[in-house]
């Protein structure tokens, strides 16, 4: 060997350690494989990797192709990382991403939405990994979603003198295989269920010997909060097994507005497999319609490699656009609600019966949704209505109520206590109702803390004004409701204390003072046997209540 080799062997031994080194810290564990289980993207690195289940932002391409289904905005991310800060051996391990994504919406039909992304982790002047990704994801109905992707991935290893000469690398000093993704969500009220295979194929990056990288088998949940969420992922990847747990929190709302979320995680599994993890991100709306959010992740290694002052990442996210939502309808109707081009007397396209009975259908499917909690299809309706009849000033009316609702809340499908007033409320809205303002104002003293509803009241107490109530600190409307009853009763007003008692009864059907004094009201308008047959409804809800007790005696 002469002296040239020699040197270019040296050369390759120390670039060589310095990479095994970097890989070490890469995986935290004792065993390498191409292509390593590395948390990408600030905001779900933030929550300890737990990201399976929480769909609809561009970071699932990363996680679960079926989460691309759910983003409705066109999105872009991008990220940048530094692993494991300050390791001995002064290696420089760094990775950055891309990705966009946009919802197909093609003849006013929703397609799911297709996404792009790529990310490039490298160790400075050794080896480097890309990975470019093409993911789609949709609905299969109101509550499930599936999605695909199809990836390149690819090593390469830095060319040196002694890459020249060694036959491991005759074929060159790089390799590229696809590998294949695919997932699933189930959602059920504020609980999504997740699973995912990543990497499906195994495919083989290995330049002469094998190296299959792992396959990796996912179950998710995540729980969404009225001012949280709650993560769980459990992992196979290859014979390890890994749980990540993680969450975020909307926290200083006085002070930030919302804007400003914490967020922490947690992994554990086995070979030594340790990491805490914690972040935050901050939320804010463009000028123009859409938002941002500046994301940090901080994920440090509580086995396997000292020495280190953790992984530092930054991300930025920015979304906007028409919000897109999923339609029922079926392609030959999307097609034909159009307003005929004949044109009457008046100047207006002329309507026919049959386009009459056709709005009219999309009017009944609106309602419908509308209960469900489901607004962006009723938008859709409204629309297809609005299309048709074009000069109903009663629908226009609707289309652009709706479409206020939608930004605020695109569903409400829930079957916690609070978003079933806020269904009420907005039913009763876009019914014209004013006791919309009742609904909307026990929901918002009784959650104060819950999203949207501040902007819910202020849009439905601005329709009704003559209706709001003079909201007293620290007195809810239930109970000034009571006090105003008690005080009709007293003034031998019964019916109208009757009316505001029944109010009462839509927030709480088991209030036993409403039924007790309701009860009274209809003994003084001499109705006997209702007044009885309330008092005995209380008297099973509360038995011990004497009071009452000595009311039913009376004859």
């Amino acid at each position: 060997m002469n002296k040239k080799e020699i040197q270019a062997r040296k050369k390759f031994v120390a670039k060589s350690i310095l990479a095994f080194c970097g890989i070490i810290a890469l995986s935290v564990a004792p065993l390498y494989a191409a292509f390593e289980d590395i948390d990408i993207g600030a905001k779900p690195a933030s929550m300890g990797g737990a990201a399976v289940a929480q769909g609809g932002s561009l970071q699932s391409i990363f996680y679960n192709p079926a989460g691309i289904g759910m983003v409705r905005w066109y999105e872009f991310s991008a990220s940048n990382e530094k692993l494991f800060s300050g390791l001995s051996d002064g290696s420089s391990l760094g990775r950055n991403a891309l990705s966009l994504a946009m919802p197909l919406r093609i003849k006013n039909k929703d397609w799911g939405s297709i996404a792009l992304g790529m990310d490039i982790l490298s160790l400075s002047g050794v080896y480097s990994e890309n990975r470019k990704i093409l993911c789609y994801g949709r609905s299969i109905g109101e509550n499930t979603w599936v999605g695909f992707s199809a990836k390149q991935l690819s090593v390469e290893y830095e060319s040196d003198e002694y890459t020249a000469i060694n036959p491991v690398f005759d074929a060159g000093t790089g390799k590229s295989a696809m590998a294949f993704d695919m997932g699933i969500i189930f959602r059920r009220n504020n609980l999504d269920l997740a699973l995912s295979a990543q990497n499906a194929n195994e495919p083989d990056v290995g330049i002469k010997y094998e190296n299959k990288v792992d396959r990796k088998i996912t179950f998710g949940v995540s729980v969404q909060g009225e001012d949280s969420v709650k993560n769980f992922d459990l992992s196979l990847v290859g014979s390890d097994t890994r749980i990540k747990l993680g969450g975020e929190m909307r926290v200083l709302r006085s002070l930030l507005k919302d804007h400003f979320l914490a967020r922490g995680g947690l992994n554990i599994g086995s070979r030594s497999y340790r990491n805490i993890a914690l972040g935050f991100g901050y939320q804010n709306s463009m000028r123009k319609k859409g938002i941002y959010e500046i994301s940090y992740s901080f994920v440090y290694p509580l086995s396997g490699i000292e020495g280190t002052s953790g992984s530092h990442q930054f991300g930025l996210t920015l979304a906007w656009g028409k919000v897109s939502q999923a339609k029922e309808k079926k392609p030959e109707e999307e097609e034909k609600v159009e307003a005929k081009e004949a044109v009457g007397k008046e100047g207006y396209a002329e309507i026919t019966l049959e386009d009459k009975n056709r709005a009219q259908r999309f009017l009944n499917q609106a309602g419908k949704y509308i209960r469900n909690g489901l607004y962006s299809k009723a938008l859709d309706k409204f629309k297809a209505a609005d299309k048709i009849l074009k000069i109903d000033s009663k629908v226009k009316e609707a289309v652009n109520k709706m479409m206020t609702i939608v930004m605020l809340m695109p569903q409400n499908t829930s079957r916690a206590r609070k978003d079933y007033f806020i269904r009420k409320a907005i039913s009763a809205y876009m019914s014209n109702k004013p006791e919309a303002v009742l609904f909307i104002t026990y929901a918002y003293q009784k959650w104060p803390r819950a999203r949207a509803l501040k902007n819910l009241y202020k849009l439905i107490v601005k329709a009704y004004p003559d209706f709001a109530f003079n909201l007293i600190p620290g007195v809810s409307i239930v109970d000034q409701m009571l006090q105003d009853a008690l005080n009709l009763i007293q003034n031998r007003q019964f019916i109208q204390a009757i009316s505001k008692l029944r109010d009462v009864l839509k927030l709480e059907p088991n209030n036993t003072v409403a039924l007790t004094r309701i009860g009274s009201a209809y003994w003084a308008i001499d109705k006997k046997d209702i007044a009885k047959q309330i008092w005995k409804r209380v008297l099973q809800l509360d038995p011990e209540n004497t009071e009452v007790k000595e009311f039913i005696n009376l004859k």
